[in-house]
């Protein structure tokens, strides 16, 4: 298979094939590298078409401040930022080189790692990153397409950013947004992110199209939140250059956020997914219809249970279903 492992590191890689234009998702999860590394676990990076279309900040130079207040804060990664706070142990220390406190570290745990056939997954979970709230990633690759299914709990209310970088150029937002002048908070990493537009979901789903090379575009779908608000921004790229940024924000004691993926022509019909109703408590399924007209059911559990789509049953905490001959058929199964 085309994926890749490295345990000891705590990264996981999926591929969609071995071709050069392949989409890629590479999660991280493994142990805090002092002040080499960054506040951002289960973070994942995006590549596709030979390019990386959702980028690692990356380093800034060690002498440049906003190495500090940009690249080594929680907000500038593709992951969850708990109440504008970095992840521990860079918190809301002014060293970049914040390190663990002994006998506390911090390093999620991989669930599963499924490099199937027709689908390719992977699950982490952290529960030290911030106190009392345990950050919970699946994602999985069908095709070209990226479902990411981000699972926050805790047993007190917090504020959850969930952010997504983009290498490239917002040209269609299907949600309609209002302009806030400033920035978007005084808080570290947040006082980067400049013109600010922000609107409520509404129970709605949110369509995004960037444009990230010539000819290609990368279109984003995410699910609604409850009482959840999307915010649009541009955060910084290197020291002289912007790059977008897509936050959904929700409030409570959980959150669930849901989004697909995919970077194709921009002259190619775009996949159509929507949630499946109807699923129990703590399982979240989706609907998803692909260029071609045929349709997959992805469902992520949560946790190793029965699941059923259509009359089909498997066990397992992820499954994948087909609709065949006017029937479903469980096509893979990660227990």
């Amino acid at each position: 298979n085309v994926c890749t492992l490295f345990p000891s590191a705590g990264y996981v890689i999926l591929r969609q094939n071995a071709s050069k234009e392949a989409t890629c998702v590479l999660m991280t999860y493994g142990r805090y590298g002092s002040g080499h590394g960054h506040p951002d676990k289960l973070h994942i990076s995006l590549y596709s078409h030979g390019r990386i279309v959702a980028p690692d900040p990356g380093s800034l130079g060690y002498d440049n401040p906003e190495h500090l207040t940009w690249a080594n804060q929680t907000i500038a990664h593709n992951t969850v930022t708990v109440d504008e706070v970095s992840q521990y142990p860079q918190g809301m220390s002014d060293s970049i080189w914040a390190g663990e406190r002994r006998g506390k570290p911090s390093v999620g745990k991989l669930i599963f790692f499924h490099p199937g056939r027709v689908l390719k997954a992977a699950r982490a979970t952290c529960d030290n990153a911030y106190e009392g709230v345990i950050l919970d990633r699946t994602i999985a690759l069908i095709g070209p397409l990226l479902v990411d299914v981000y699972r926050v709990r805790s047993a007190d209310e917090h504020q959850y950013d969930w952010a997504f970088h983009v290498d490239g150029q917002l040209i269609e937002a299907s949600l309609k947004l209002e302009e806030v002048p400033g920035v978007l908070s005084p808080s570290r990493g947040y006082s980067h992110i400049i013109d600010v537009r922000r609107g409520r979901m509404n129970g709605h789903s949110c369509d995004l199209t960037f444009s990230v090379s010539e000819g290609d575009v990368m279109r984003m779908t995410i699910l609604p939140v409850p009482g959840g608000e999307l915010i649009l921004g541009n955060g910084l790229k290197t020291r002289e250059e912007r790059m977008p940024v897509v936050i959904v924000r929700a409030r409570g004691e959980d959150a669930d956020f849901v989004a697909a993926i995919w970077v194709g022509p921009r002259s190619a019909p775009p996949f159509r997914v929507e949630r499946l109703e109807g699923m129990p408590e703590g399982v979240i399924g989706l609907m998803i219809e692909n260029p071609d007209g045929e349709r997959y059911y992805l469902v992520s559990a949560g946790k190793l249970r029965r699941i059923e789509v259509g009359g089909e049953e498997v066990e397992g905490q992820l499954a994948l279903f087909r609709e065949e001959d006017g029937g479903i058929e469980a096509v893979e199964v990660v227990r």
